[in-house]
């Protein structure tokens, strides 16, 4: 497969950097990876819902758990692409195939972690309460996630790679094989269809499993390649290097740290509405499916400005990872307020992905409240490209102790609340508004954070060493880090 030349992609000192046209084009087979990212989860939804409801309503609680348990490694491996970008900017690219390795041995170092977590299962989600058939469903879903944990951190670190260059149609084409075997894998092992056994739950987790192992061959057959090992060492610097691996844990566990603090914020929120309020866990975990929708491609659109940002921070240019940055929330806020307006003006188009045509009256009582959640999504998910955008221009600029500190307060704050609210048994909708106006309050640390320009001397990479054309010249990136 051929891939874009790195030498001829737009750098801080190209007049395109940082364009409309420039982000749409780095972004959007970043989009398209992270909607097949959001398709593993919708069809692995859509299937679980149609085959019983304590299948859908314990795969939410079950998988934020597993994302909140590996968030922190998640934030380390993926790191990469910061690193790598910094990298690229700086015009160092002997320096990749290095970071590249030294996030493939975080990846697994902690994927072994994830491995002795399974056998916690069972206490695990004995201690939530939930219904027994959700239960077994949620502890099933859980175990087999943590048996194929190297999978999504190998994922997570390869991709750095490809990412942190803008290279990102290897990225889109290993996302769409991953979904398509996550797909038919799930119609085979749920269901029992073409000589597979019927596994229910623990068929979705296979099946998303080794989606992801298709992900990880598929990327690792195209970093080795031997072009990219002469541009980019990526087999040569296979050592360790102990100061390079020092600085991505200091920085990438900041931002490890600061994603298990959010994912454990929303996890308890399930968890304590599922418990206090059980007719309402499955219509939540259909409106969390369909939030995916939504904010999913932003996440790919967050990455590119991201990346951007890296990038103009490694050649000392925060100027124009201000600009990344506007350009980023414009297109960002147009798809979220179109995915909003279908939510509430055409629910139906949506819900109908979830819901038999002939409906019992309990499944048309969750039909109708997972219709009143989505009115909260949309309010939301309008405000949620803030955050989605400004916290990824933050770490792409390496300010991530400061993004943990803030982030780990306010859902702390955010947990207290839900606490507070499962303790007085509130509804589903009380529950809900708590958590929108949460998401709407959150936006402005965001805001005030990359206003006060804070970030703009922030960086990952090391110094260089002075430049051979003009010693007394140090080199772009030996700004303080």
């Amino acid at each position: 497969m051929s891939t874009t030349d790195p030498h001829n992609q737009a750098l801080p000192d190209d007049p395109r950097f940082g364009s409309y046209c420039r982000i749409l084009l780095l972004s959007g087979p970043l989009i398209l990876s992270q909607m097949g990212v959001m398709l593993m989860q919708i069809v692995d939804g859509i299937f679980l819902a149609r085959y019983s409801e304590s299948a859908i309503a314990a795969v939410g609680p079950s998988g934020m758990t597993f994302w909140m348990v590996c968030g922190l490694f998640i934030g380390l491996a993926s790191y990469t692409n910061t690193f790598v970008a910094q990298y690229m900017g700086a015009k160092r690219p002997e320096r990749v195939g290095a970071a590249i390795w030294q996030g493939i041995y975080i990846a697994i170092a902690a994927g072994t972690v994830l491995l002795s977590l399974a056998p916690l299962a069972g206490p695990l989600f004995e201690v939530v309460g939930h219904e027994p058939d959700v239960q077994q469903n949620e502890v099933a879903y859980f175990r087999i996630l943590c048996y194929g944990g190297w999978f999504f951190l190998l994922s997570s670190a390869l991709s750095g790679f490809f990412a942190g260059r803008h290279d990102n149609v290897p990225l889109m084409v290993a996302h769409f094989l991953g979904g398509i075997t996550n797909a038919l894998l799930d119609w085979c092992l749920i269901f029992g269809k073409f000589g597979f056994p019927e596994m229910g739950m623990a068929g979705a987790a296979w099946a998303t499993v080794m989606g992801q192992l298709v992900q990880v061959l598929f990327l690792t057959a195209l970093i080795f390649r031997p072009r990219f090992a002469r541009e980019f060492h990526t087999r040569r610097d296979w050592r360790v290097d102990w100061e390079l691996l020092w600085r991505m844990c200091r920085y990438g566990s900041a931002n490890g740290v600061r994603y298990v603090v959010e994912i454990a914020a929303w996890t308890v929120f399930l968890l304590i509405l599922g418990r206090v309020n059980p007719e309402g866990l499955a219509a939540s975990n259909i409106a969390w499916r369909i939030n995916g929708m939504a904010f999913f491609p932003v996440i790919g659109l967050s990455i590119a400005v991201s990346m951007l940002v890296g990038q103009a921070q490694g050649a000392g240019r925060p100027d124009l990872a201000r600009l990344a940055t506007r350009r980023g929330l414009v297109l960002g806020e147009i798809w979220m307020s179109s995915a909003a307006a279908v939510m509430v003006i055409a629910p139906d188009l949506l819900l109908r992905l979830f819901f038999r045509e002939d409906l019992t009256p309990d499944e048309m009582a969750n039909y109708q409240l997972t219709a009143k959640l989505l009115w909260f999504v949309a309010i939301y998910t309008v405000v949620d490209n803030l955050n989605i955008i400004f916290m990824a221009m933050l770490s792409g600029a390496g300010d991530t102790r400061w993004m943990m500190m803030t982030s780990g307060t306010i859902h702390i704050i955010f947990l207290i609340i839900v606490m507070a609210m499962g303790w007085m048994r509130a509804g589903t909708m009380v529950m809900w508004s708590g958590a929108t106006i949460f998401v709407c309050m959150a936006s402005l640390a965001w805001i005030i954070r990359y206003r006060s320009g804070a970030w703009e001397n922030k960086r990952v990479i090391e110094h260089a060493p002075p430049d051979v054309m003009n010693p007394a010249f140090p080199g772009p990136d030996a700004m303080e880090s």
